[in-house]
């Protein structure tokens, strides 16, 4: 494998030095007493401000129709994705009763510590999400007396019949939650354990601005938002890529993972996508592979045989895992730039710390690629304002680099809130550090921890993070400083 090295970061918790389109990863929480300090950080930054016209779906069909038992209006769309064939995407307007809906939304206002900040799955960033239930089984008792009618009477239902599939089995229920000073999306993924995946808007759509999207094509000028209002379920198949970004406001959602039979929720297992010759069910084989998920044994060969195959069809993200796997560096190269042409989000960035690791006259073009993939990539725009601060590939802009550094960490990337922090201890703007390095402790950054820690930050350290710092191993604070 190998492994470009990018400009020096003082990240290493949270920011590896490549970017994979999915990983799986799991961590313990270890700054819950700091989650207080969440709504009054997020002003340190500021809320977006990020005013480009938003591209909404627009569904190519309505319909009446009867679901179920459920009678409503179902608007409908099949999505051509290079690569993958036609994916099919319904949303069923007014499925879960609004009464329904916002006494949901109530209960899920009424528990902020329960959106625990465990590494996500796409991104390995902070989660702030839960399971009510897991593997077929409710673990939360308050949520399955609220669901569960919803669920056996309507939504299961509802979706065998518009999938064909008599057999569907909920397999897990996800709330998740998009706040300032929090996580403010997720990255284009595929939801590759999920045979299907139900999304049920919760916020009313004047409480944000951004939400749920579909991108269907490599580059993020295919991303269209789209508009739930709450009842609303959103349904899509395993072959349709997504994110959500959140620019304002705050965004409640609830996500329900459906398997093709009961056998599969109970066995964790994944059998849709075996035969299939499709290149997004061979980029998602490939990843169970490399990562030992969903019943496959760990197989690196094996996730670079289905990688390669899905890559030949076109499959962008294909491409980029692929690269990461090559031994040879100039064919890792070429993949890379094949998906990076294509305007492929964390194509673009490996391809630009690759040229930046060579130390030639490629770190012009690096800076480009970088550019290029912050339109899409937080982390890149963290990396692209490093550049800017360290006077890399001929860039030189204190200013460029605080822009860049608050574009990041608006978007989600708290690293970069410890950058900023450090830039404001630096300069002598020591309570407007330590505010910093409280926000980014609380979502998550191990390293704003450890220099929350710091007796220099005591006289302007948020009373807050004292039950916090209290578990941090002295050792540890003191190996960091503000350099």
């Amino acid at each position: 494998m190998w492994g470009p090295t990018p400009a020096p970061t003082r990240c290493p918790s949270t920011a590896p030095l490549v970017h994979r389109c999915r990983r799986q990863a799991a961590a313990a929480d270890r700054v819950a007493p700091l989650r207080r300090l969440r709504r009054g950080a997020a002003g340190v930054v500021g809320e977006v401000v990020v005013r480009r016209c938003l591209r909404h779906f627009e569904f190519q069909g309505r319909r009446s129709a009867q679901l179920g038992g459920w009678r409503g209006v179902v608007e409908e769309s099949e999505l051509d994705t290079p690569g993958a064939g036609r994916s099919r995407v319904l949303c069923l307007r007014g499925l879960c009763p609004p009464a329904t809906a916002s006494v949901l939304r109530a209960a899920l206002e009424r528990a902020p510590e329960a959106f625990v900040a465990t590494a996500d799955s796409v991104d390995e960033g902070p989660s702030f999400e839960f399971n009510p239930l897991c593997r077929g089984k409710w673990q939360d008792l308050q949520l399955q007396a609220l669901l569960a009618p919803f669920v056996e009477e309507r939504l299961l239902p509802a979706l065998r019949d518009a999938l064909e599939e008599p057999n569907l089995a909920l397999s897990e229920v996800l709330a998740r939650r998009y706040a300032p000073g929090e996580r403010r999306g997720h990255g284009v993924h595929y939801d590759g354990h999920a045979y299907a995946t139900a999304v049920l808007g919760l916020s009313e759509p004047d409480a944000f601005r951004g939400g749920l999207y579909l991108q269907p094509e490599p580059a993020v000028e295919s991303r269209r938002f789209c508009d739930l209002t709450p009842g609303d379920v959103l349904l899509h198949r395993f072959d349709l890529q997504h994110g959500v970004e959140v620019f304002e406001g705050e965004r409640l959602s609830l996500i329900f993972w459906f398997k093709d039979s009961a056998n599969s929720v109970e066995t964790g297992s994944t059998p849709w996508y075996e035969g299939v010759p499709s290149a997004a069910a061979l980029y998602n084989l490939g990843v169970q592979y490399e990562l030992g998920l969903h019943g496959k044994a760990l197989d690196v060969a094996q996730a670079r045989a289905h990688y390669r195959r899905s890559a030949e069809l076109g499959h962008c993200s294909a491409m980029n895992n692929l690269a990461l796997l090559e031994e040879d560096v100039e064919a890792a190269e070429r993949w890379l730039r094949a998906a990076a042409r294509q305007r492929h989000g964390p194509a673009m960035l490996n391809l630009a710390l690759l040229l930046l690791s060579r130390e030639t006259l490629e770190t012009k073009e690096a800076a480009e690629w970088m550019r290029s993939a912050a339109a899409s990539e937080p982390k890149a725009a963290f990396y692209l304002g490093d550049m800017y601060e360290r006077g890399l590939a001929g860039l030189q802009d204190e200013d460029a680099a605080e822009e860049w550094f608050q574009r990041s960490a608006e978007r989600g990337f708290f690293p970069a809130l410890t950058r900023l922090a450090r830039r404001r201890w630096q300069q002598q703007r020591y309570a407007a550090a330590a505010e910093l390095y409280a926000a980014a402790a609380a979502a998550g950054d191990a390293e704003a921890l450890q220099c929350l820690a710091l007796p220099e930050l005591q006289p302007w350290r948020p009373s807050q993070a004292e039950s916090a710092l209290e578990e941090l191993d002295e050792e540890a604070a003191g190996a960091v400083g503000f350099g």
